[in-house]
């Protein structure tokens, strides 16, 4: 956490001078991260004119929730992944002026990508994907200090869960991710065969992975935007990402191994009927049309 609060006052540090030397009509802010935060807030004083993407959105199992929503403050447009997420934006900054639902940007990025075929994928991962496989991505809950017991639970149902083949991307850097990644390490190599892990398999492998896999499981947020797009059925682990939006695809699961083992056993009926409710993929359009009728008005 100290590491954390350092990291953030560099960022304000090397972003002042940025903003002090660099001069813009307009700057997009994605995301929710303390170091974007960062960024943002120390352009205030200089006047930048942001635009947020992603706002109104809620995890409350993460910090980034503070973060996301005082960069949505300070913004002067803000771009929704849904007309839900635009409606509590609405409530939390008292307006609905320039706010709008433009969909995610990631359902562009799905339209546009080209996925890797199964051989592709098979040669880079070391997996059959015409097995059975669950692919898992556990963050830290960075309001409390039971991670450890977490991915320990998770291991657990996944020793169980034999018939499937387990494939692991590693959680991002907030605190607990050590604890996390020594236990996912260590329990791949008692299980070479039947578990890899990754840190970063990269985004085109990553969507291909998503594409074939089984079944999701952890608490990552494609677990919700991406996941939807390829009718995935997703075992959402805990409370990192309380407040999304659950979609018909998503099952919540405390982290407990024996519930983890009943919730991957369990069905979902007319998975690919699913529609996803993150827009159609002309997020990026509309975004650029609202920036500049914004800036002509201004």
């Amino acid at each position: 956490k100290t590491e954390i609060n350092k990291s953030m006052q560099d960022v304000f540090k090397i972003f002042s001078e940025f903003w002090k030397e660099n001069n813009f009509d307009f700057v997009y802010v994605l995301g929710d991260r303390y170091e974007m935060y960062m960024a943002v807030l120390s352009g205030l004083v200089y006047n930048v004119k942001y635009g947020h993407i992603s706002g109104g959105e809620e995890t409350f199992g993460a910090i980034d929730n503070v973060f996301r929503h005082s960069i949505s403050i300070q913004s002067k447009l803000n771009f929704c992944s849904t007309e839900i997420y635009k409606n509590r934006l609405t409530e939390i900054l008292g307006t609905n002026e320039y706010i709008f639902n433009s969909g995610a940007l990631s359902i562009d990025s799905l339209f546009q990508t080209k996925i890797l075929n199964k051989s592709e994928l098979n040669q880079l991962t070391g997996f059959d994907f015409t097995e059975k496989t669950i692919l898992c991505t556990f963050h830290p809950e960075t309001y409390n200090n039971r991670n450890e017991f977490y991915i320990n639970e998770i291991c657990n149902a996944f020793k169980h869960l034999n018939e499937y083949q387990i494939l692991f991307t590693m959680p991002n850097a907030d605190p607990g991710s050590d604890v996390i990644r020594n236990v996912i390490y260590k329990f791949s190599k008692e299980n070479k065969k039947r578990i890899k892990c990754f840190e970063n398999l990269g985004n085109k492998a990553y969507l291909s992975a998503m594409k074939y896999c089984s079944m999701m499981v952890g608490n990552t947020s494609s677990g919700f935007v991406e996941a939807s797009f390829f009718s995935k059925k997703v075992i959402n682990l805990g409370d990192r990402q309380e407040g999304r939006i659950i979609t018909k695809n998503i099952i919540n699961c405390q982290i407990n191994s024996a519930q983890i083992i009943k919730k991957v056993n369990s069905k979902i009926a007319d998975l690919k009927i699913l529609k996803s409710i993150y827009g159609n993929g002309n997020a990026s359009s509309l975004i650029i049309n609202k920036t500049l009728k914004y800036l002509k008005n201004t």
